[in-house]
Parts: structure tokens; C-alpha cells; sequence
């Protein structure tokens, strides 16, 4: 079979069946959903040779679940909802093992960072659904590794004015003698301010999104091709110094007061590789739903690379909905 599989689900209540089989042995992964979780399912299958490699790995913040030695095949049974409308999943494969390997499984809940402090009572039901659940079933080699903490990926709600990734200081050295509102936004749409923090290679400034949540990762795309999903065609060119490998995501809306915004704790991506350029893409992965169309999972994702554009082309609009 493939290395990695990757199921996305709208619902946990669309999941019938998720089950594991070894040496007489059943694992029921639906037990591993939190009751009255209302969020995304992210069902992640991978038969490594190292746990390092794998996604549990990647994502660093993990939770172990269970923990299996096998020693012959091991049955994986999937299925969904069948409203004979949508789309659904109706998997059923094995893998054969030779000598003695580890089954494990790993959980994490992504939640917006928006969300991580006190949320209106508003907002709570929003919250509860844009959560994603992500369980990963390994078949590795070895078992004894401890996960580091990834900053390569951010998890967050957008609205239309998006988000800038920047060095907060460097980018605040330069921009504050410039200025004369404390509104970046509107500096940024009456002044040529933001186009010289393009050509200083100060900001990636990208908006003019579908209000949603999105992932953004900078991790390498041969590890995460799988589970970001698929091109959409939107795209931008950064010219985007490495003035440090720790950048600040900071949501488009909270630039409109940078006083506060520059002093306020923001999460941080690296981008690492060499270059002064930086490429960003829309990836979509979509979660099978049996209650309306497919639940896109998007994510923004960055690659730094030195050969040099002739044009800074940053992503200004795009539609997930219209994919």
C-alpha cells in the first residue's frame, strides 16, 4: 500500500466504522473521539520505517494513545455516511508485517490560536466546529522518541483582511518613522508604504480571503503533500528577507491598531531554507460531508527560494468555496 493515507471527515457522527485488526487483537479508533466533539476529523494512516518520520513527528505536539506490538497483518476498516449524494469513504485494506513492529496511535486537537484565550459566548459554537481533530495510526520500527515542539505550522481564523507575516522589531524599526496613523491598514491602501516593505523584503502581506480557518505551513512539501491536499492556483511572489528564522502570523484586522498590535503574543512560523524569496500557495484539502457540499480544509503554504523574480506578486484575492 501507499506510505501515508490521508482521510478527512466533515463530522465524527459521519463515521460508522474506523477500526483496527492484529493479532487478534481490535482497536476502535471512533473511541478515541471526544465525546460531543463537534469539529473536523483528520484520519492520518502511515507505515514508517522511524517514528521520526512520520506526521506525529511533524506536528510535534501529539498525545500518545495506544501503544501495540505486531507481528503479522494488520486490517484497517474505514467508512462513512452514504447519503448516495455526496461523497463518502468505504476503505478496507491490510498490511502485511514482517518481524516486530509498533502500533501506534496518536491524537491532537488543532484550535484557532484566536480561540485559545477567553472566547463571547458568541462565538463558542463557531469555535466547537472549526476545530480539527487529528488521529495518527503508525506502523514504525521503533517506538522510544520524544517530539519536539514544531513551529512550522499555524492554525488560525481569517477574515478578509487575511494576515502579514514579519519580524515584528525589524519590521517596526522601519515603519514607524513613516507613518502617520497608528492604522497600518489604512496606510497600506492610502500611502506606497507597503510597497516599499515589498521591495525591502519586510512583509508577506496576504488578504482578500474567504473568512475561514486556515492552516499556514512552511513545512518541506515532500513530507506534507498528502495531507495539505491539492493546488488550487492561487499564488504569490514575496521578496522576504531571512532576517530571522522565527517570523510572527498576525492576523490582517489586528494591524489596524500596531501600537497594541506589536506588543501583543502572536504564534511564530519558521521559514527555513536559503534564498530571499518566498513562494505562497493555497492547498485545499477537502473533508468528506453527508450534510452539504465537501468542508475544504485549506492551508496557506510558504517555500523560500533564492532565485530572483523579476515581480513581487503578492496574493491578494481567492475564493476556497469557488474550488
Amino acid at each position: 500500500m501507499e506510505r501515508k493515507r490521508i482521510y478527512a471527515v466533515d463530522s465524527t457522527v459521519s463515521v460508522t466504522h474506523a477500526g483496527l485488526i492484529f493479532d487478534n487483537k481490535s482497536i476502535d479508533l471512533k473511541s478515541f473521539f471526544p465525546q460531543g466533539f463537534k469539529g473536523k476529523v483528520i484520519i492520518n494512516f502511515e507505515q514508517v520505517e522511524h517514528l521520526n518520520e512520520s506526521f506525529s513527528a511533524m506536528k510535534g505536539d501529539v498525545l500518545l494513545i495506544s501503544k501495540d506490538k505486531i507481528h503479522s497483518t494488520v486490517n484497517f476498516n474505514l467508512k462513512t455516511n452514504d447519503n448516495k449524494i455526496n461523497n463518502h469513504y468505504n476503505e478496507d485494506f491490510s498490511i502485511s508485517v514482517l518481524g516486530e513492529k509498533y502500533l501506534l496511535v496518536f491524537s491532537s486537537i488543532d484550535v484557532p490560536y484566536i480561540a485559545r484565550g477567553p472566547v463571547p459566548e458568541s462565538k463558542k459554537e463557531y469555535v466547537e466546529s472549526s476545530k480539527i481533530l487529528n488521529l495518527y495510526v503508525i506502523i514504525s520500527g521503533d517506538h522510544n522518541v520524544s517530539f519536539e515542539r514544531n513551529e512550522s505550522q499555524v492554525f488560525d481564523a481569517y477574515g478578509t483582511l487575511g494576515f502579514a507575516i514579519l519580524d515584528v522589531n525589524e519590521f517596526d524599526k522601519f515603519i514607524s518613522p513613516k507613518i502617520s496613523s497608528n492604522d497600518l491598514i489604512e496606510e497600506f491602501t492610502t500611502t506606497e508604504i507597503a510597497n516599499e516593505l515589498f521591495d525591502e523584503g519586510l512583509m508577506i502581506l496576504s488578504w482578500g480571503h474567504t473568512p475561514w480557518v486556515y492552516y499556514i505551513n512552511s513545512g518541506n512539501y515532500e513530507d506534507i503533500d498528502s495531507l495539505i491536499g491539492v493546488d488550487t492556483g492561487y499564488c504569490g511572489f514575496y521578496k522576504f528577507k531571512p532576517s530571522s528564522q522565527m517570523y510572527s502570523v498576525i492576523p490582517g484586522n489586528e494591524l489596524r491598531d500596531w501600537n497594541n498590535c506589536k506588543n501583543k503574543r502572536w504564534p511564530v512560523i519558521e521559514i527555513n531554507s536559503s534564498g530571499d524569496y518566498v513562494l505562497l500557495k493555497i492547498y485545499v484539502k477537502n473533508a468528506l460531508s453527508q450534510s452539504d457540499s465537501d468542508y475544504p480544509i485549506p492551508t496557506f503554504y510558504l517555500k523560500r527560494f533564492d532565485e530572483k523574480i523579476q515581480d513581487i506578486e503578492p496574493l491578494l484575492q481567492s475564493s476556497i468555496l469557488d474550488i
